[in-house]
């Protein structure tokens, strides 16, 4: 198969050099969108990437050739995702999205539609909105609840607000923010759904699964970035980038008071945290820079990039933090801030993030292409939100402990006959199969997972 990818990308890499031919990452094939990307790509159990551009939702073969489109009536800027099922959920787009700065651009109403769309590429149900869904991405939660977030522009019949959708396409509840919402809805292990407002009064919100009410936590400005939710602690601790630049990026308590705030001087915007296996909390901003952040609120580093940073990034199992900027460039940064590469195929602007399976890297660009690039990490990093989205389905739902081995929820005797079936001891290598019981990812099994399997451990409910 990497053969096949690198003869399919041979012709682009003649065309599109990287600065300075750096090592670490290597062209394998694009694929042209027909228009910009706005959105990050999801990846399928079966390797299909899905993506919006102008006009369709985009399914891309893993060897970079198209599989088929699906219409819609405006610019898909929002992120799609996918259930287990396969459905894939995207909004129809503006005819041209706004830019959250005033005087920016003309806003043009376009689809105002909410799709579900089957694997094959035929429609499965449609929900119009009444609104626009652009920027966002929905939320999928265990229990097949759909939510999705809305911006009503002029003459459009329904408010800005969060849409609750039954599995069947079904309306189920709404809640009215009365400003617009770019934020990418996220869940907490207790369903409670977290999203950002450009209601400077709300801010923050957290929703009950019901739609009622639980907190908003304002943060003296609008919010248009995604949050991520830490959910390997006691409790959820939510990340969100604010328009505040004395508050640019806030850690929240599940019970929404203020754990910390992140001064950067500059705007957060469209980028969205993400979250490292040490804790590391990874944005961009305005101010040119992606900024690394410790648990407790300190800076742990900042590297300037060239221009400022409005994508969010994604980090890697090795621990790179890959990272577009508004000039068009990917940039791969280790984890101690140091450039390994940069890729910069246009001068676009982007605010796609990065997806990452099988040591291959898929990104979308403002110029219209999706590219794959090789790249040094296997996979997206082992921590509860290493990118947009918090998986590679874009599903934003909180991750499981690290010793939930059947995906069930919970660490029980059923995790422990996994484990026990993998644990081989130190300095064997662990086969693909136990990867996931590779708890301190050392590639083996042994006693120290095992350790690490046994703080996990509760119980079967």
């Amino acid at each position: 198969m990497r053969n096949v990818r690198l003869l399919a990308g041979a012709l682009a890499v003649a065309l599109l050099q990287t600065a300075g031919g750096a090592v670490g990452q290597e062209l394998l094939w694009s694929y042209d969108s027909g228009g910009a990307i706005y959105g990050t790509p999801a990846v399928a159990e079966d390797g299909m990437i899905y993506i919006g551009s102008y006009h369709a939702l985009h399914a891309v073969n893993p060897n970079g050739t198209g599989e088929w489109t699906f219409p819609t009536s405006g610019w898909v800027s929002c992120s799609p995702a996918i259930d287990e099922d396969g459905t894939i959920y995207i909004g129809g787009g503006a005819e041209n999205p706004p830019n959250p700065i005033p005087g920016w651009g003309v806003i043009i109403a376009g689809d105002t539609n909410f799709y579900a769309v089957n694997p094959d590429g035929s429609q499965k149900w449609v929900y119009d909105t009444g609104s626009s869904v652009d920027y966002t991405s929905p939320a999928l939660a265990a229990d097949g609840t759909i939510y999705v977030a809305t911006a009503s522009y002029a003459g459009q019949p329904e408010p800005s607000r969060l849409l609750a959708l039954n599995p069947d396409g079904s309306f189920k509840w709404e809640f009215v923010t009365g400003h617009w919402n770019f934020s990418a809805p996220a869940l907490g292990r207790d369903g409670t759904v977290y999203f950002g407002t450009m209601n400077v009064d709300m801010g923050l919100v957290a929703l009950n699964p019901d739609g009622t009410l639980k907190w908003t936590h304002p943060a003296g400005a609008w919010i248009v970035s995604s949050p991520a939710v830490d959910t390997s602690g006691q409790e959820d601790v939510i990340y969100v980038g604010t328009l505040n630049p004395a508050r640019a990026l806030i850690a929240v308590n599940a019970d929404g008071s203020e754990r910390w705030s992140y001064p950067i001087g500059y705007f957060v915007r469209h980028t969205a945290p993400v979250l490292a296996e040490d804790g590391t909390i990874y944005l961009g901003a305005t101010d040119l820079a992606v900024h690394a952040v410790n648990p407790d609120g300190t800076q742990r580093w900042r590297r300037e990039v060239g221009y400022w940073v409005e994508a969010p990034p994604a980090v890697g199992d090795d621990g790179m933090v890959y990272v577009a900027d508004m000039g068009g460039t990917l940039h791969a940064l280790d984890a101690d801030g140091q450039s390994q590469w940069p890729f910069q195929p246009s001068t676009y602007w982007n605010r796609s993030g990065p997806s990452i399976r099988d040591g291959v890297l898929y990104w979308g660009s403002y110029d219209g292409n999706l590219y794959a690039l090789s790249v040094s990490s296997t996979h997206t990093a082992w921590s509860c939100w290493p990118k947009y989205g918090a998986d590679l389905a874009n599903t934003g739902r909180p991750c499981a402990p690290a010793g939930d081995l059947d995906g069930d929820g919970d660490v029980d005797l059923d995790d422990f006959n996994i484990f026990a079936g993998c644990m081989s001891g130190p300095d064997v290598p662990v086969e693909p199969d136990c990867e996931p019981a590779d708890l301190d990812r050392d590639e083996d099994v042994d006693l120290a997972d095992f350790a690490g399997f046994q703080r996990d451990f509760t119980s079967s409910e």
